[in-house]
C-alpha cells in the first residue's frame, strides 16, 4: 500500500491492535513513516488476559435482530453517540440466515489477541510520535509509556484522553485537535 502512495514517507495512524501494527511497521520500514499517531494502542498486553479474550472471541456472536445487536454494541460502547452506533451496524452488521452477525473473520480476531501479547516494542528513537492513551482503559501499560519516553525523549508527545478505548469516537473533537497540533508541529532537534 505504501508503494501505491508513492515514495514519500507518510503519517501512520493506529488504534488498538492497529497501534501495535503501526509500531511494527515503523520499525520495519522506518524510511516510509514520517510521523506516528497511536490511539490507545494495544501492545505488550498480559498474555493470560489475551488468552482469555481470545477464548471469549471464539464464541459465536450473533443476534436475533438488529435491535439486539444495537443494544449490545451501545452497552459495549458507553459514551459513544447513538448515530455512531447506527453507523457501525450499518457498515458491519449483516443478515446470516435467521440471525445477524458482524462482518469479520472470527479466526483472525482470535489470533490478533495473541499478537497484542507479543513483547512491546517502542517506536524508533528518531520518529516523532503522538500517543493518546484512554484514561478509562488499561491497554496502554505505564511501563511501556516509560520505555517510549526513554527511547524517544522529546520526540514523544503523550496526552491522556478521558475516554474509553474508542477515543476517536468518544472524544472526536479533542482527539482531532491533538492530532492537528501534532501534525503542524516542527520536529524537535536531535
Amino acid at each position: 500500500m505504501l508503494d501505491e502512495l508513492g515514495p514519500d514517507p507518510v503519517v501512520v495512524f493506529g488504534h488498538s491492535f492497529g497501534g501495535a501494527v503501526a509500531v511494527h511497521l515503523a520499525r520495519a520500514a522506518r524510511d516510509r513513516v514520517a510521523k506516528l499517531v497511536l490511539l490507545d494502542p494495544a501492545i505488550g498486553l498480559d498474555p493470560a488476559d489475551m488468552l482469555a479474550a481470545a477464548e471469549q472471541a471464539r464464541a459465536d456472536e450473533s443476534y436475533p435482530d438488529r435491535a439486539a445487536a444495537w443494544a449490545d454494541r451501545a452497552a459495549r460502547w458507553p459514551g459513544i453517540r447513538d448515530e455512531l452506533v447506527d453507523a457501525e451496524l450499518e457498515a458491519h452488521l449483516m443478515p446470516d440466515g435467521e440471525r445477524w452477525r458482524y462482518r469479520y473473520c472470527q479466526s483472525t480476531v482470535v489470533s490478533a489477541w495473541s499478537e497484542m501479547a507479543r513483547p512491546a516494542l517502542t517506536p524508533p528513537s528518531d520518529l516523532d510520535t503522538l500517543l493518546l492513551p484512554a484514561a478509562r482503559e488499561d491497554y496502554v501499560r505505564p511501563e511501556w509509556v516509560e520505555a517510549c519516553r526513554d527511547e524517544l525523549g522529546a520526540r514523544l508527545q503523550v496526552t491522556e484522553i478521558d475516554a474509553g478505548h474508542i477515543v476517536y469516537l468518544e472524544r472526536t473533537g479533542e482527539v482531532a485537535e491533538r492530532i492537528r497540533a501534532f501534525l503542524r508541529s516542527p520536529a524537535p532537534g536531535p
